[in-house]
């Protein structure tokens, strides 16, 4: 049941974006690639317990929808995406005495997220190019295990802020590109950062 919150709930913001009387906001595609911290807690043999942070890259793509005219210097968006975790590697025991027990993924980590956020215009013209602050704040509400295709119970609150800039090439069309600083809660917090580069057809 779970599984299928990510497409109902895009389902819903498309739908009553497109059902407004003024034509407005807009559809866009989106791709990401970044950086995440992510720890492993292991023992050796004498049952000590150690901590080990690495940071591990994450990629992923999906689509959005635009709240606002295209002359407007604050846009929302809610977002939609399918990104893939890669695993941690295995840690070395710091002691130098194998072997240690710990339980690492065999692959990647799949995750669905959605979140909203705001493109605010600071710079430039809104219909030509246009630098703007963005800030995002969603979830990982699907998390799955890429070698067993099970739930891996790994969802995580995710908060985004950084910037960014907008081009339009075309009448409707415009492209842009955002760095964000991104932080990760699960149980703890953990710090990584993210690029974006999308397009986006905008109605009016």
């Amino acid at each position: 049941m779970r599984h299928s919150t990510l497409p109902a709930l895009l389902l819903l913001v498309a739908s009553a974006t497109l059902a407004t009387p003024a034509v407005a906001g807009g559809l866009g595609l989106i791709g990401t690639s970044g950086l995440h911290q992510t720890r492993l807690f292991y023992y050796d043999v004498d049952g000590d317990q150690y901590r080990n942070l690495q940071v591990r890259p994450n990629n992923g793509g999906g689509i959005e929808v635009v709240l606002g005219d295209k002359d407007d210097k604050l846009l929302g968006l809610a977002r939609g995406f399918f990104m893939v975790d890669a695993a941690p590697e295995t840690p070395t025991d710091p002691s130098g005495d194998p072997p240690i027990t710990v339980a690492v993924p065999e692959g990647p980590l799949y995750v669905g997220l959605t979140t909203v956020g705001v493109h605010w215009g600071v710079l430039g013209d809104p219909t030509r190019f246009q630098a703007h602050i963005a800030s995002n704040l969603g979830a990982a509400i699907v998390t799955l295990d890429s070698t067993t295709g099970e739930g891996a119970n790994l969802e995580y609150v995710l908060g985004e802020v950084g910037v960014g800039a907008h081009y339009h090439f075309a009448r409707k069309f415009q492209v842009y590109a955002d760095a964000v600083f991104a932080l990760r809660y699960r149980k703890s917090f953990s710090p990584g950062g993210s690029g974006y580069l999308g397009v986006r057809y905008m109605f009016d």
